[in-house]
């Protein structure tokens, strides 16, 4: 039972990018009070979903309000047994840290100093963790990925906000971007739904055969208003 059993069994789940990182580098991505989740940990696991397969393989349920954080924490506490002592994270103890930087250190994929997503190169921007593993003993790191994505590009995604969030001239503007996307929220939709979409990740060029569909998007998307609310009205 090794970790590269746990990544077969995780494939399986339609979990297909794993990385590990050294507990010592993922501390400082690590924000918040309370219980310290790395206690005792020589290395997180971080493991992720690429493109429409793990949405496509969800069994909803009914009334479940976030069935993709649920299911992804289901499909990894079933190949928890290939992984022995490993222990998986809550999802409160997940959105402590940065996830996408975390990522980019497990090397799947590169933070875009544009969009601020994770960038992957075959996936692009369609790229989501969805749990932590940490261990007690010291694992392989993946290290981070030697790729640019953006240099060579003409950046479209820059131009496709309808607020100038993204801006060629500055750094991304959070707040202008939460703003019109709660806005968005409305009984009408707008020209631009920015409640359900973003069009600046929709615009990447890179791993666009792996978009999310619809459904997803929407879902995706509107699962974060919440938090957007609560950090505005903060």
């Amino acid at each position: 039972m090794t970790l590269a059993a746990f990544q077969q069994a995780l494939a399986r789940r339609a979990l297909d990018l794993v990385g590990v990182v050294a507990a010592a580098d993922a501390r400082p991505l690590l924000h918040g009070g309370g219980e310290d989740p790395l206690d005792g940990a020589g290395a997180v696991v971080v493991v992720a979903s690429g493109g429409r397969g793990f949405w496509a393989a969800l069994a909803r349920r009914p009334g479940d309000e976030h069935p993709i954080d649920r299911a992804g924490q289901e499909a990894i506490e079933g190949a928890l047994p290939h992984l022995p002592g490993g222990r998986l994270l809550t999802l409160e103890a997940r959105d402590r840290f940065d996830l996408r930087r975390l990522g980019a250190l497990a090397g799947l994929g590169v933070v875009s100093p544009h969009l601020e997503l994770l960038i992957h190169p075959e996936f692009g921007p369609w790229v989501s963790v969805r749990g932590l593993v940490v261990v007690r003993g010291a694992l392989p790191t993946t290290g981070p990925l030697a790729y640019d994505p953006c240099g060579p590009c003409a950046r479209p995604c820059l131009d496709a906000c309808p607020v100038g969030a993204y801006s060629r001239a500055a750094p991304f503007d959070v707040r202008r971007c939460a703003t019109h996307r709660l806005a968005s929220d409305g009984p009408v939709p707008p020209p631009a739904p920015c409640a359900d979409r973003c069009r600046a990740r929709d615009a990447c060029v890179v791993g666009v055969a792996h978009r999310y569909g619809d459904a997803e998007m929407r879902h995706r998307h509107r699962a974060g208003l919440p938090l957007l609310r609560a950090w505005l009205g903060g």
